[in-house]
């Protein structure tokens, strides 16, 4: 029980005694910091972008290298650019 040692949980948030008793019997009861849920957010955004990024490029170096036909490149990218933009989507719908 690390709040019995500093009061703290394990990403380094204020942690109460009675929070941590009742946590360990089930009740959950921890306020939540949006600030710190919508970093976390945003930061799988912007991975996720990366990810549909470099799948991009991968696609794009392929063609370039004959290692696929345009049919499947176009497929791809089309594919590639229908998750940029759902992405963007719900990048546009995350609260501020």
């Amino acid at each position: 029980m690390q709040v019995m040692i500093d009061g703290r949980d394990m990403l380094g948030l204020d942690y109460s005694v009675p929070h941590a008793l009742l946590s360990a019997h089930g009740v959950k009861v921890q306020p939540h910091d949006l600030d710190l849920a919508r970093s976390f957010r945003a930061l799988d955004i912007e991975q996720r972008r990366r990810a549909i990024s470099n799948e991009i490029r991968t696609y794009q170096r392929d063609y370039d290298r004959n290692l696929i036909s345009e049919r499947q490149y176009n497929r791809g990218i089309e594919r590639s650019r229908r998750k940029m933009e759902q992405l963007q989507e719900q990048a546009r719908d995350l609260p501020l």
